[in-house]
C-alpha cells in the first residue's frame, strides 16, 4: 500500500478489518406497523382499519411518525 494512488478499493481493503462490510438493512412502512403494532398487542390490519377505536390511535400516530424520519 506504499506509495500508490488512493481509490476506493484500497481503502475499503485497508479498512476491512476495522469497518464491517455488513450493510444496514433497509426498513419498510411493513416492518414498522408491524412493530409498532406487537408492541401495543394488536395486529397490523388494526393500525390500517377505519375503525376509531381510541385505543388505536395512539399506535397510528407512531406508526406514521417513524416513516417520515
Amino acid at each position: 500500500m506504499i506509495n500508490q494512488d488512493m481509490n476506493a478499493d484500497l481503502a475499503a481493503e485497508a479498512l476491512k478489518d476495522i469497518i464491517p462490510n455488513s450493510k444496514p438493512k433497509k426498513v419498510t412502512i411493513e416492518d414498522i406497523q408491524r412493530l409498532v403494532a406487537s408492541q401495543y398487542s394488536l395486529q397490523p390490519q388494526e393500525l390500517k382499519a377505519k375503525k376509531t377505536y381510541k385505543g388505536f390511535a395512539f399506535p397510528r400516530q407512531i406508526a406514521m411518525i417513524f416513516p417520515g424520519k
